[in-house]
């Protein structure tokens, strides 16, 4: 009888204390409900790409798309039900029936989407849509905004800040002037080089840059750059992707034109195609070309010089992109300098144009 009293006692007991954990954890789950935290996400990004690839710029009436992304980095199996809202400038017009969103549908009213999605472990989500720019008559910038939001938590979590934002600026430009090549003048055409070639003004002059600070100075800091001061890094960050761009017109008329560029591979990645590097060479009425690099540590070999072939984009208006994408384990770097267009062709001005087969450092 004393060891069913005992028994008894023991259970009663343990039922208590569970009553009093469910107590609190309702307590908790009350104080910290609905609009409560947000689950401990990727930092919120937005960026705008238009037709022509270029990032973070447009002609006018040109049409561009937007991405809206984040991910679900907890180490816990947090879930929740988040909520986000977009908010495009009145002078963009969405283009009906672009919109489309991971898990529940995008809603438009107005310029503005509403966007509901069930955040799991672990998960990835995407909104895209794609809109018109306006006419303009000089480079006219648009900023918009990206709120995100919790609607429901359904774990207990430290509680972080009610909402986050993020913006995305389109520099909206004046359609460029039509060029009639003749024949007889085309080889007189001068070849431009790439504004801020070599990255030594800084960031901002010349380039897109898909995230701040991807052009930086690494002056007395590894590793060095062999021309000036400057560099652009891209990689170096997880389940991130990384682009570096700018548009050149190119002349017609040269028997050869190429891209080339000094790079640098630093990764501690044994296997290939986990972290990818490419440059990409896009233009209206032109066959994409991309050249890629392998981001592994048999590869980190010090600064090499990169070529990609223009053929086929001679007097037009080109993109070049350096691109990375890392995936979540591993890091890998990717550093580039001075690029600069190339020629074999006996009209090239030699003292500004280097040729194609030159593979001097720097």
């Amino acid at each position: 009888m004393n060891c069913l009293k005992q028994v008894l006692r023991v259970w009663l007991g343990g039922v208590v204390i569970w009553m009093l954990f469910v107590n609190a954890f309702a307590v908790m789950a009350d104080e910290h409900g609905a609009g409560g935290t947000i689950p401990p996400l990727q930092p919120l990004q937005k960026t705008v790409r238009s037709e022509t690839g270029r990032i973070g710029r447009a002609y006018s009436g040109e049409i561009v798309t937007y991405t809206v992304s984040f991910r679900n980095t907890t180490e816990l199996s947090y879930t929740a039900r988040i909520g986000v809202t977009d908010t495009v400038p009145l002078s963009l017009t969405i283009i009906d029936g672009s919109i489309q969103a991971d898990g529940d549908t995008g809603l438009l009213s107005g310029n503005q989407i509403t966007w509901v999605v069930d955040v799991e472990y672990g998960g990835a989500y995407t909104l895209t849509y794609a809109a018109r720019s306006p006419t303009v008559a000089a480079i006219t910038p648009l900023t918009s905004m990206v709120e995100l939001y919790e609607i429901e938590n359904r774990w207990v979590l430290t509680p972080t800040p009610l909402t986050t934002s993020t913006i995305a600026v389109l520099l909206v430009e004046p359609p460029p002037t039509l060029y009639f090549p003749s024949v007889s003048k085309a080889k007189k055409q001068l070849l431009n080089q790439f504004v801020n070639y070599n990255f030594e003004d800084g960031a901002g002059i010349g380039w897109s840059e898909s995230i701040a600070n991807l052009i930086l100075k690494r002056e007395n800091q590894y590793p060095l750059s062999p021309d000036g001061v400057y560099v652009a890094w891209l990689g170096g960050a997880f389940n991130q992707t990384h682009e570096l761009s700018q548009t050149i017109e190119l002349p017609a008329g040269y028997d050869s034109l190429g891209v080339t560029y000094l790079y640098r591979v630093d990764s501690a990645e044994s296997t290939p195609n986990r972290d990818k590097a490419e440059v990409r060479i896009t233009a209206d009425g032109a066959q994409p070309k991309s050249v890629s690099h392998e981001l592994t540590r048999n590869n980190s070999l010090g600064w090499k010089r990169g070529f990609i072939d223009l053929s086929g984009f001679e007097g037009r208006s080109t993109v070049i992109t350096f691109w990375t994408e890392l995936n979540g384990s591993i890091n890998s770097n990717y550093f580039v300098d001075k690029v600069e267009i190339c020629s074999n062709d006996e009209n090239r001005n030699p003292s500004t144009v280097r040729r194609c087969d030159d593979l001097a450092i720097p």
